[in-house]
């Protein structure tokens, strides 16, 4: 069980009365008709179905409304059959369940115990989303299961909010109404209540118009507890970092980490040191070298000051190394190598520089100004154009949509779509040999619609394994 929040949704929604008694024979082609529905209208659906059940309860008789719905893009003609509307937003519990929905019963029954036991309290209203459907073997369904709380149940008092919000404010040199309204689930009048408490507390909070609220400089919260699941998260990070960053960063966190540790109680110390022995992560890319200098701390700081940097970057294409001057824009890592967006003063033009062909950095004093400045997002969706990164169409038979799901956005997903049997999946991506190396996996449940090149690829992969292997 976790806790969690389904953002409002534009679908395509019949709705019906019904009961559980009654409720396979009255929807058992309603899905499939509101497919055929949308298809008439030219309208493609952007998700997996939903249904959404508001007054039902474990009696079989009782009547309840249930809606049966189809996310999709954009709103068509209503009709008397489908009406298109907002499926409003849901926070709650859910539970992803793998198996045939014949235990359904069983899955709900453990999510109401869970509810009561954690002292919460059912709005009754809940969800099914059916991820994958398969009719003839129910043991592939993957369906995640919501079940609405009523949003006081599970926000946190107002003494532990107060508390919270104190240690938010010594975070960062200012902080805004909104960071705060944002972060804790409410209003603004409920932060200006909730800062005018801390204030009438004792807490000095300096507050100026447009910018948020600070601590008075001098004032400090003694030494901060953390709860075992505060540190037991610590201790995941430790792992992730080691596999993540550089010798620096290792050595950065692991005394960070001991600060931490410090601070816990006899208990907690064992605890974490049970733990630490029983999690692993293992890395499957082995082109960085942890053990080595990725000049991650430097770039932070040239980041933070806008300092330009002079780097040798040795080439992918042929080995050769050069010397840049660039602008450091942001530091991201993605298909888990860390990469230094930047403006290249040698090429005019915006550069992806992978720390792990950096040969050498230096941080010089000279500072750059934003004439150049662009965030990571828009530095992406510049690159989607290019003749580098290919545009792909497969199609899915949705009994593989787990699996599939598991790497789908490493392969560059743009966007997908369900027919009711099929997921069709736009990718971009730059390497077609390395995608017809996935995709083989999956055999004759997924076919490429385009481009003609990816399937000659394919074509070329299998006469070389059955050469190799005849």
């Amino acid at each position: 069980m976790k806790t969690t929040k389904m953002n409002e949704t534009l679908v395509a929604c019949h709705s019906i009365k019904t009961s559980l008694n009654t409720i396979k024979d009255e929807v058992g082609v309603t899905p499939e008709a509101i497919y055929k529905e949308l298809s008439n209208q030219g309208i493609e659906p952007t998700g997996a179905q939903i249904w959404d059940y508001n007054g039902c309860d474990d009696k079989l008789d009782t009547i309840f409304d249930l809606n049966i719905c189809v996310p999709v893009a954009k709103a068509g003609a209503d009709t008397e059959f489908i009406q298109f509307l907002t499926l409003s937003e849901m926070k709650g519990i859910s539970y992803t369940h793998n198996g045939p929905w014949s235990e359904f019963g069983n899955v709900y029954g453990k999510l109401i115990q869970s509810v009561f036991k954690n002292k919460l309290k059912p709005s009754g209203r809940n969800r099914e989303v059916y991820i994958n459907c398969d009719f003839e073997d129910q043991s592939n369904c993957v369906t995640e299961i919501f079940i609405e709380v009523e949003y006081a149940s599970i926000t946190m008092n107002r003494i532990d909010r107060l508390s919270a919000i104190l240690i938010q404010l010594q975070s960062k040199s200012c902080v805004t109404a909104a960071e705060i309204a944002n972060r804790f689930n409410i209003s603004l009048r409920t932060v200006y209540r909730d800062i005018r408490a801390l204030e009438e507390g004792g807490v000095p909070i300096a507050s100026e118009a447009g910018k948020g609220y600070s601590l008075c400089s001098g004032y400090n919260l003694p030494p901060i507890m953390f709860t075992q699941d505060e540190a037991s998260a610590f201790i995941l990070a430790e792992k992730l970092m080691s596999k993540m960053s550089d010798v620096k960063i290792q050595e950065a966190f692991t005394t960070a980490l001991f600060k931490l540790k410090s601070v816990l109680r006899s208990s907690e110390k064992d605890y974490l040191e049970s733990l630490d022995q029983k999690i692993s992560v293992y890395n499957i890319n082995n082109t960085n070298n942890h053990d080595t200098d990725l000049c991650l701390n430097d770039i932070q700081h040239a980041l933070v000051n806008k300092k330009l940097l002079q780097i040798e970057y040795e080439a992918n294409y042929n080995g050769k190394t050069s010397s840049r001057v660039i602008e450091p824009m942001c530091l991201c890592n993605y298909w888990q190598t860390w990469h230094l967006i930047s403006y290249c003063r040698l090429r005019n033009s915006y550069r992806d520089f992978r720390l792990d062909r950096i040969c050498s950095l230096k941080v010089l004093d000279e500072h750059y100004g934003d004439e150049h400045l662009i965030n990571i997002e828009d530095y992406f969706n510049a690159l989607s154009p290019q003749n580098d990164l290919k545009k792909i169409t497969l199609r899915f038979d949705k009994s593989i949509y787990a699996q599939v799901s598991l790497a789908k956005y490493f392969y560059g997903l743009l966007n997908e779509q369900f027919d009711g049997n099929n997921y069709t999946m736009d990718f971009a991506y730059g390497n077609l040999i390395y995608f017809a190396k996935w995709i083989i996996s999956f055999g004759t449940e997924v076919k490429v619609v385009s481009p003609p090149e990816l399937q000659e690829e394919i074509i070329l992969l299998v006469k070389e394994l059955y050469s190799y292997h005849k």
